[in-house]
């Protein structure tokens, strides 16, 4: 009985090595994702988000996945810098919720600001590659 409560517990923690990695690699994906919009980078942006995006600011705008590209693409929407911080990352099979605090210069149609957000986004993995599928983010208060 003890060699099968050993086994059941190596396998149990094999397991969680599995996820530990499905989390690494949906936090890099965060990250990826977040120096894109920096640079509006469109190939990128792109290739990490999905067609079906619904992008949330704090304001309340919701943007589509072309919206929010485009704005990205002609400074109406610019960030200069994006520090995130309190990442926590969870994933259930083929989809992840990242959750963090964002903060970040802007210089939204050259109007330099900073924003102070709390965001939650959810991805969803299609052929081995985490896409973003809806963000939502709130200011802080």
């Amino acid at each position: 009985m003890r060699y099968v409560l050993i086994i059941i517990a190596l396998v149990l923690n094999h397991s969680g090595y599995s996820q530990t990695a499905a989390e690494t690699k949906l936090s890099a994906a965060l990250a990826e994702l977040n120096q894109a919009i920096i640079k509006a980078d469109r190939p990128r942006l792109e290739r990490l988000t999905m067609d079906q995006l619904s992008y949330g600011h704090s304001g309340g705008l919701l943007e589509s996945r072309d919206q929010f590209i485009g704005r990205l693409m002609t400074g109406e929407s610019d960030f200069v810098t994006m520090d995130v911080s309190d990442e926590r990352v969870t994933v259930s099979r083929k989809t992840g919720i990242t959750r963090f605090i964002m903060t970040a210069k802007t210089n939204d149609a050259g109007k330099p600001a900073e924003v102070h957000l709390r965001v939650m986004m959810v991805w969803q993995k299609i052929h081995g590659k985490w896409k973003l599928l809806a963000r939502q983010a709130i200011k802080m208060t």
